[in-house]
């Protein structure tokens, strides 16, 4: 019986240490195996004891031996704690893989933050998925690790395209090319972006360094648009709007179609063609770039053209959502920039002079009418309609005062020429609807009334 117990002391002492050891092993691994049994594969949280198999002798069952109490001891250390889940000392659960960036190869974000190829992967996953702006957001912080590496600004302008950002993503792909003179893709990216952004000449010269990446269709594209430019600026110098027209949806149709200089030139032949409700169309259909970007991007001269047509569209039909002086004050405060663009402009400077006229006599006009003197306000109305005869703000307004006059009649007329230019100046159907109804015209008035009430169903 003492042989017994004295092999079951020298096993126990055996499996301690051997437990010891395969815990000290455990502990240099990330993550703690779930214990498993060979006869049931459930996880069962372990005995620190175990039950000798065979009794021990009296004399050993009072107090067990110093033996014994060591090889307790060693085994209940050595044994794993299974039934809890590792944990840092603060109690935050560990899993396989945590972190910032979503587990970035199984480890945690935080070893990774300032690693700006991962950052770069995991935009790259992002922009896979449509996600542009946390994809730009891990490409600024992958620059900013690291400055000269053509892939990351590369990225970043695919992300800026993928927002419609098309100005800053060709910054970002000159700065790929400006690294790294041979990077094909980038140059095929920086070819597509002028293409689209109308710089013609560019974009060949980029297709051209790209090498494989350009195919025919992307060369001819760029030269049926360097063809149509061309046309452009012969329309442009002989005055023919048709044809300025004609040529510029044709630049637009060859793959310019977020170039504003195209835009502009379409808007400015249809205002010369006095169809201002197209113009106006086209206008707000056009891209819609800040005032600096277009500046470092286009040029000074180019940017001034755009800020000049826009004075004229607002000149013209207004702007939506603000009063009358409002609107040529915007149209001053743009053709007053482009001349400081282009000073020695003749066209830039013409258009400056018909704005500050414009918008003073629409200040005068609103004072004056305020007042109730009439007669003065249609005058003051008139001066501003001798520098540009299409501004449907300055008709209404003239159209308000005869009213009050009682010239039923020219007013009438001048709601008329307003709608012609804007046909939703709902404010000018109305007036026009009312003179209509004091002329006992009541077919027109009835016909204005009733499209009044389809096209604001909810106005009273």
């Amino acid at each position: 019986m003492a042989e017994t117990v004295k092999y079951q002391v020298g096993n126990d002492l055996g499996c301690g240490c051997m437990s010891a050891i395969f815990h000290f092993l455990l502990q240099k691994s990330c993550v703690k195996p779930l214990p498993t049994n060979r006869r049931n594969s459930s996880i069962n949280v372990p005995k620190l004891e175990e039950k000798p198999t065979t009794k021990p002798s009296s004399a050993n069952t009072s107090r067990p031996s110093r033996r014994m109490e060591a090889a307790d001891f060693h085994l209940r250390r050595a044994q794993p704690d299974h039934h809890r889940l590792p944990s840092d000392p603060t109690g935050r659960l560990f899993l396989a893989s945590s972190g910032t960036f979503g587990a970035i190869g199984g480890q945690s974000g935080e070893k990774y933050q300032f690693d700006p190829d991962v950052l770069k992967s995991v935009g790259n996953e992002k922009y896979k998925q449509g996600r542009f702006e946390e994809a730009l957001e891990l490409y600024n912080k992958a620059i900013s690790l690291d400055t000269n590496k053509a892939s990351y600004h590369s990225n970043k302008s695919a992300a800026l395209m993928g927002l419609g950002h098309l100005i800053e993503a060709a910054f970002e792909c000159r700065e790929a090319v400006r690294i790294e003179p041979n990077y094909l893709r980038a140059h095929h990216r920086l070819a597509t972006l002028y293409l689209r952004l109308g710089e013609a000449e560019k974009a060949l010269d980029h297709y051209k360094q790209s090498g494989l990446k350009a195919d025919i269709k992307d060369t001819a594209k760029a030269q049926s648009l360097k063809t149509h430019l061309h046309g452009c600026n012969k329309a442009k110098e002989h005055r023919d709007w048709s044809s300025l027209l004609k040529e510029s949806q044709s630049a637009t149709s060859s793959g310019a179609n977020s170039a504003p200089q195209i835009y502009a030139m379409q808007v400015e032949a249809l205002l010369k063609l006095h169809r201002h409700q197209e113009a106006h169309k086209i206008f707000q259909k056009g891209p819609s770039f800040d005032v600096d970007c277009c500046i470092r991007f286009f040029g000074p001269a180019c940017s001034a053209y755009l800020l000049t047509i826009r004075a004229q569209v607002y000149m013209a039909a207004g702007r939506q959502r603000k009063c009358c002086a409002a609107r040529f004050e915007d149209a001053v405060a743009d053709s007053q920039r482009a001349a400081r663009l282009d000073s020695s402009n003749y066209e830039v400077n013409e258009v400056v002079k018909r704005a500050q006229a414009m918008a003073l006599a629409c200040s005068n006009g609103n004072k004056l009418l305020k007042a109730s003197k009439l007669s003065e306000a249609s005058t003051a109305y008139s001066e501003g309609l001798e520098h540009y005869q299409y501004s449907s703000i300055l008709l209404c307004n003239r159209a308000a005062c005869r009213s009050k006059l009682g010239q039923f009649e020219k007013a009438a007329e001048d709601c008329t020429a307003a709608l012609n230019v804007q046909p939703s100046y709902s404010k000018a159907k109305l007036r026009r609807a009312n003179c209509n109804a004091k002329l006992e015209m009541w077919e027109a008035a009835i016909q204005d009334y009733e499209a009044l009430i389809r096209e604001t169903p909810g106005d009273e």
